[in-house]
């Protein structure tokens, strides 16, 4: 067991310095006006006159069994906006066009969302997905529970201290829309 959370310990570490590498800047404190901490970074890319914000990994918990997330937003030149949501779950399979997250809300509705990406991966226990579409339903309704489909379905129950986090980090993902230069 402690062989297991040194080896996440330190793959969590590579995997955060690898992010940093990616040329994700924090941005500075109170730059997003909501109720709550909100820990963001962005990125600028001069080739696709875009910006990118992303959220996670600090309190990105949703589930007590190990799901976890990051939020991303791409607002292009024209304003049009993309968010997109990268799960990490526990169960590692091979990724393709077939893969999916589907949600199931609260209030019984259902929502099945296929990944985004067009690779083929194995190996792997991330998937990302396109929530543009759901973004305000998502921001609305408490989640019940979670299915990962990557090659083996990983079902979540989301926890009530991850939706309210998921809440708030939803909150500041919409609301980064400044001039960060």
């Amino acid at each position: 067991m402690k062989l297991k959370i040194v080896i996440l310990f330190i793959a969590f570490q590579n995997f955060s310095f690898a992010q940093a590498s990616l040329g994700y800047k924090k941005l500075p404190k109170d730059f997003c006006k909501v109720e709550h901490t909100c820990r963001a970074e962005y990125k600028k890319d001069d080739f696709e006159n875009s910006t990118t914000y992303k959220i996670g990994f600090y309190e990105t918990m949703l589930s007590k069994t190990g799901l976890t997330y990051i939020i991303l937003k791409q607002v292009k030149e024209n304003k049009e906006k993309r968010f997109s949501m990268i799960f990490f779950a526990t169960k590692e399979g091979c990724i393709t066009s077939k893969s999916y997250v589907h949600i199931q809300l609260k209030n019984g509705e259902k929502i099945k969302i296929p990944t985004s990406s067009p690779n083929i991966d194995c190996g792997t226990s991330s998937i990302i997905i396109d929530i543009t579409n759901y973004i305000d339903i998502l921001s609305a309704e408490p989640i019940d529970k979670i299915r990962i489909a990557i090659e083996y379905d990983d079902d979540f129950i989301v926890s009530e201290k991850g939706q309210t986090k998921f809440f708030k980090n939803l909150e500041c993902i919409k609301k980064l829309d400044l001039d960060t230069k």
